[in-house]
């Protein structure tokens, strides 16, 4: 099974489509895949190897980089540029030593990316900058002082001795607690959580972020299981995140959530008294369970999971608001997305597998599952004949918006424009 790119952007892919004016089929056709590899692409079911997002952008008239999230890692890098790691060895390997054997090419790329900068670049920055101009020439749309910084290279932009991407490690040190009491009489009042947060020296606020990171990850995709019919079981399980298998990583493979430290070169031999600092602050959880690993049989897997104490620091601390409840009268973020998509359809109508999930039977007519109220109504399934005589047949169905659907749009565009800004709604309001 192809390994999910947590790079790649499925709403971008969406987005990009329909201002091209493309429908899935379309697309499907011009990439030379099936028009379900496309819908899963768009779901988040699968995400595409490096050839086929490159022709994916194409196809949209836009860069690779379009389709995938903003932060910046080799990975991602990569696959704009349409390479695979021993291609990119290759490109790399004239700045990084005499020896350009493919073996040894790539050896030095991983040494790159766990974060070592080249001897051969500090005795000579030359090569370094040579290596960006490089690696900016192959990869449009992403910037010298972007690349420099992933590189470990100096940015001309950026004082020397900084690299915000790059934090150094601080020691494990125990610091003197404050008692919440007896803060000055001209400093705001802060909650606990965002004592709490201040506590913290920079590596483990990394640590607990990145967890809080793949934490949000593992909730999201539990409630994608459950829009699709299915049980991601108890948030006691889901929520325990693999963080390292006790086995060389050789055979292992690295964790997402390894992966995220790796991005920012903090997965180290100190770790573990890191995650154990924050385990004292009771800000998470660790278990272990067993796994399979060949060819060494059974190996010890280490999980973590937040505890709500640490949930609640990790979002004082990153400025993230709790989600909050959907107001009265107006959807829920997951159920305006799929609104919209409809609405954008236009006179046409949405194909009837175009709505995936629980989504219709919340928005469409009819009646909810496992209740006995009626649905908003906002949507409804319509045939497509093949002709208006009678002898004409249904060919399809599809969605297409009612007087109800359109009449709520128009009311509260504006407020869903606030509340969701990341989901464009466009001009459809004023159309209607």
């Amino acid at each position: 099974m192809h390994r999910a790119d947590p790079d790649f952007d499925a709403d971008a892919l969406t987005r990009h489509r329909q201002i091209a004016a493309m429908s899935v089929e379309e697309l499907a056709s011009a990439v030379n895949v099936s028009s379900q590899s496309i819908r899963d692409y768009e779901n988040g079911r699968t995400t595409p190897d490096h050839g086929i997002l490159a022709r994916l952008a194409t196809a949209v008239n836009c860069a690779p980089r379009d389709l995938m999230h903003t932060h910046l890692t080799f990975a991602a890098l990569r696959r704009a540029a349409g390479l695979t790691q021993r291609q990119m060895a290759q490109e790399l390997a004239p700045f990084l030593a005499n020896d350009s054997s493919p073996e040894h090419a790539c050896q030095r790329l991983r040494q790159l990316e766990a974060g070592h900068t080249p001897n051969e670049w500090q005795q000579d920055p030359s090569l370094g900058t040579q290596a960006i101009q490089a690696l900016a020439n192959l990869a449009p749309g992403y910037d010298r002082a972007e690349i420099a910084r992933l590189l470990l290279c100096p940015d001309p932009a950026q004082p020397p001795g900084t690299n915000p991407d790059r934090p150094e490690p601080v020691p494990e040190q125990p610091r003197r607690r404050r008692n919440p009491g007896t803060q000055n009489s001209g400093e705001p009042r802060t909650s606990a959580a965002a004592r709490t947060w201040n506590d913290l020296n920079d590596r483990q606020r990394l640590y607990l972020a990145a967890i809080y990171r793949e934490d949000q990850a593992a909730q999201t995709k539990a409630q994608a299981v459950r829009a699709a019919f299915g049980d991601p079981g108890p948030a006691s399980e889901w929520r325990k995140l693999p963080f390292t298998i006790k086995a060389a990583p050789a055979l292992t493979g690295y964790t997402t959530l390894q992966d995220r430290l790796r991005e920012h070169h903090a997965l180290d031999a100190g770790a573990g008294s890191t995650m154990a600092a924050l385990h004292r602050r009771e800000l998470i959880d660790m278990s272990e369970d067993q796994v399979e690993v060949f060819p060494l049989g059974g190996a010890t897997r280490v999980l973590v999971s937040l505890t709500r104490a640490g949930r609640a620091c990790a979002r004082a601390g990153l400025d993230e608001q709790q989600p909050a409840t959907t107001p009265q009268d107006m959807l829920s973020e997951w159920l305006w997305k799929n609104l919209v998509k409809v609405a954008s359809a236009g006179p046409e109508g949405l194909p009837e597998d175009g709505l995936w999930g629980k989504s219709k039977f919340y928005l469409g007519t009819g009646f909810r599952p496992g209740r006995k109220a009626a649905s908003r109504g906002y949507i409804d399934s319509v045939p497509v004949r093949d002709g208006d005589g009678p002898q004409s047949y249904v060919v399809e169905y599809r969605w297409r918006l009612t007087d109800a659907g359109r009449a709520h749009i128009t009311q509260y565009a504006d407020k869903y424009r606030h509340l969701y800004p990341d989901i464009e709604l466009g001009p459809l309001a004023s159309d209607m």
